[in-house]
């Protein structure tokens, strides 16, 4: 093994007695430790991105939960999951007490605009939330982003979170007007992964639902992003284990 001067950088700070200054071996088995040192630590923090990744798809699992009383509407949330679960969890609470108090349903413009106007009211007070909202009702079918700042727009297409420029990637590049219910689902499952595969907070599944005119429909619930991974490069021909463009070299 040959000693760089790079390799022995983590070593400045160690006191080496007299007789091991030119003792290879020493150095050799030091920066060995040292390697060995990073490489556990690096498993402690992977371990913990997936234990964070665990938690945080039990609690959008909670909150699906509670939206899916309503056969009418349904959200997505990105940012911080403890503030997306509390008003979410909120909003689809105020759309049920709405409900039985006037015997109709609340539309879905007046559930964006009800979190909203939440959003504004905690406008910089440290809010992570970017919600998409979807729902049908008496005027058709809606979608509405509403963020932490207070900002709503309506729209056909959206991605939030922090995976959303990789999404939006796919969908700028195969987004069509007319598409059938298959094409959409497709596309939908290629955006989240693509989101989900370079952006390390962006979850580890994919949950499809399919908005019409008599509610919603769970198309997929829970689509593991690994299989997907390897399901697409098999598509491609490729293994999927990132060793392709090796393979090909040698």
């Amino acid at each position: 093994m040959g000693i760089t001067e790079f390799d022995l950088q983590p070593l400045n700070k160690i006191k080496v007695p007299a007789e091991y200054e030119n003792d290879v071996q020493f150095y050799t088995e030091a920066i060995m430790k040292q390697h060995e040192k990073k490489r556990q630590r690096l498993l402690i923090e992977y371990n913990e991105l997936l234990n964070l990744k665990q938690v945080e798809s039990l609690q959008d699992k909670k909150i699906t939960a509670q939206f899916e009383k309503s056969q009418d509407a349904e959200r997505t949330m990105a940012g911080g999951a403890a503030d997306c679960q509390y008003w979410l969890a909120y909003l689809a609470n105020h759309c049920r007490t709405y409900e039985l108090k006037n015997g109709s349903k609340l539309s879905v413009a007046a559930a964006s605009k009800f979190l909203q106007g939440i959003l504004i009211g905690y406008r910089n007070s440290g809010l992570s939330m970017g919600c998409m909202i979807a729902g049908t009702d008496t005027t058709g079918q809606h979608l509405y982003y509403i963020d932490n700042d207070g900002m709503r727009l309506k729209g056909d297409i959206f991605s939030v979170g922090s995976g959303s420029t990789y999404a939006y990637g796919v969908l700028d590049n195969h987004y069509k007007y007319e598409m059938s219910l298959n094409e959409a689902v497709e596309l939908g499952i290629r955006a989240i992964y693509h989101a989900t595969h370079r952006d390390t907070a962006s979850g580890g599944v994919v949950r499809v639902y399919h908005i019409h005119q008599n509610g919603w429909t769970k198309v997929h619930d829970g689509i593991d992003v690994v299989d997907l991974h390897y399901q697409f490069a098999q598509q491609k021909g490729l293994v999927g284990d990132g060793d392709e463009a090796k393979q090909r070299l040698f």
